[in-house]
């Protein structure tokens, strides 16, 4: 099992890295043709697409993988209900798009978020057809379908945004990225799908995944509160800088949290009946994940103002301090998910469901307090580190009883990787005393390798386990 676990674990990041990897050139070519206003308009329209997907797709096939025995009658009514809930909302969103082009006061939303939708119907496939991969741990075939995918849809977008089609080109490029995952998924995996509904079966999945889905969809309105905040109040480009800056630690962490929790997730369910070993692989999943992501943002964090200045140019340096403040926000993620994959692995979505509406109702409260009251762009974005401090605490405590994994425990797991941050961030701040080179391309290179010199040096004299268990896997390789 645990051959197979690393083995899937290769798979999966050498997936969402060489996705995203594609993904994030084409990304900064797109971001030269565009203007920041047209990505601003992108942001406000992901808002709706978001929630809708979270909808369709969220809890249905964590039920699939969680089930001991699975049929291809259940495969087949899951997605037969997941198409019958896009169809509805898309619904529903076409005859809204007018009221939310007027609410935000962007005219051109209505066309865009009308055909942008139809994304919903590819979703509630490739949800369905993940749940299978993931289940019979095919992560090697994901990898093959969705690099191929990205590559062309890659194409289509750089193409689309040199002849001037503005928003439309990143409409373009996420339309075919799903429909290109949609159709090699289904010839690669020759996932049965049968004409059969069952209702027994769907009242299974929707039990089970009810509690994951609304608090999946309580998650996702928290965290898009942020944009309606400040597209509602402040300009598209501010909204844009924004954006654009939390995108990168995000992509960053959805995929090192992502790849190791998408993982971790199917190999909890197996040990939901044996809960030492389930505390077992969760804290191992936790040093892991907190080693490479306390890493990723501490580096990305250094790195930043050059970065975007070589990247993006001049015109979207207004995103440094956001993506800044991202890197520290997004370190604490890990320490998050991981406790809820447990917690959905033992089959008690309730829970999750129950703590996702209370932290979620805290935070809306605040964060539209600070919007009120101190009205600063900022304030919203450290009232947000603040809340996931408390969402840590709020997780990790039911698991005192469930598993006997306590606080101490946690912080002694995350030690080795807080010692990671701390030394690089103390050797940015002396480089960036020390060092007065005019060339931003080499104090960019510089940063990268010196801060690359630290982690390894620090996970080296604090014999950090996990640093030291990815050298063993690759000398093995």
């Amino acid at each position: 099992m645990q051959n197979n676990i690393t083995q899937s674990l290769v798979w999966k990041f050498l997936e969402r890295f060489s996705v995203q990897f594609v993904q994030f050139f084409v990304s900064i070519i797109i971001a030269r043709l565009l203007m920041p206003e047209e990505y601003g308009i992108m942001a406000i329209l992901s808002i709706f697409i978001t929630l809708s997907a979270t909808i369709v797709q969220s809890g249905l096939g964590a039920a699939l993988i969680q089930k001991k025995e699975v049929s291809v009658e259940d495969f087949s009514t899951v997605l037969y209900y997941s198409l019958s809930l896009a169809f509805l909302l898309y619904i529903l969103l076409f005859f809204l798009s007018p009221h939310i082009a007027f609410f935000f006061k962007q005219a051109q939303l209505e066309k865009v978020l009308k055909i942008a939708s139809l994304i919903l119907f590819l979703g509630a496939l490739n949800s369905v057809q993940l749940a299978y991969v993931s289940r019979n741990l095919l992560f090697h075939k994901l990898f093959i379908a969705s690099l191929i995918s990205v590559l062309i849809s890659g194409g289509i977008g750089i193409i689309m945004a040199y002849y001037n089609y503005g928003v439309w080109a990143l409409v373009g490029q996420q339309l075919s990225y799903q429909l290109g995952i949609c159709i090699l998924l289904k010839i690669m995996t020759r996932m049965k799908i049968l004409f059969q509904f069952s209702f027994s079966k769907a009242k299974y999945a929707i039990k089970f995944g009810l509690g994951i889905l609304l608090a999946d969809l309580v998650d996702k309105l928290y965290h898009n509160l942020e944009n309606i905040i400040i597209g509602k109040n402040f300009s598209s480009s501010t909204l844009a800088f924004f954006d654009r800056g939390k995108q990168f630690p995000l992509i960053l962490i959805n995929n090192i949290d992502g790849s190791i929790q998408s993982v971790m997730f199917p190999s909890f369910a197996k040990c939901q009946e044996n809960l030492f070993d389930l505390k077992q692989l969760l804290r191992k999943s936790i040093r892991m994940s907190t080693f490479l992501s306390f890493s990723a943002m501490s580096l990305l964090f250094s790195i930043a103002p050059f970065l975007i200045q070589l990247l993006l140019g001049e015109k979207w340096m207004g995103c440094v301090p956001f993506l800044q403040l991202y890197c520290i926000i997004t370190m604490l993620f890990p320490m998050q998910t991981a406790n809820i994959q447990a917690y959905n692995a033992i089959g008690n979505s309730k829970l999750y469901l129950q703590l996702i509406s209370i932290k979620r109702a805290v935070g809306t409260i605040l964060l539209l307090a600070v919007a009120i009251y101190i009205k600063d762009v900022f304030a919203i974005v450290w009232t947000c580190f603040i809340l996931e401090l408390f969402a840590i605490i709020i997780n990790l405590y039911p698991n005192k009883k469930i598993l006997k994994y306590s606080i101490k425990e946690l912080f002694l797991d995350i030690l080795p990787n807080i010692l990671i941050v701390i030394n690089v961030l103390c050797i940015d701040l002396l480089c960036s005393k020390l060092i007065s080179i005019p060339s931003t391309l080499i104090i960019f290179f510089l940063q990268v390798i010196i801060g690359g010199f630290i982690i390894i040096l620090t996970a080296l004299l604090t014999k950090n386990p996990s640093f030291l268990y990815i050298v063993k896997y690759v000398i093995k390789k």
